[in-house]
């Protein structure tokens, strides 16, 4: 299950969750019709940039 996500850029997603990176992708993943996808596993522990508030405010929230 997806606990929480967030899209900062068109196409690239952080999502928290408890699922392995293999279970998710099965998840996302069309079968039928698939599409390039990488997951990977982050650690949100330090970070710096420049971001909407929103954007920054979700990751305080979900670090």
């Amino acid at each position: 299950m997806m606990d929480a996500w967030f899209s900062f850029f068109d196409n690239q997603w952080l999502i928290k969750t408890s699922m392995s990176s293999k279970q998710l992708y099965n998840l996302i993943q069309n079968e039928e019709e698939p599409f390039s996808l990488l997951i990977l596993r982050i650690r949100i522990d330090e970070y710096w940039g420049w971001l909407p508030q929103n954007a920054w405010d979700w990751l305080d929230k979900n670090k």
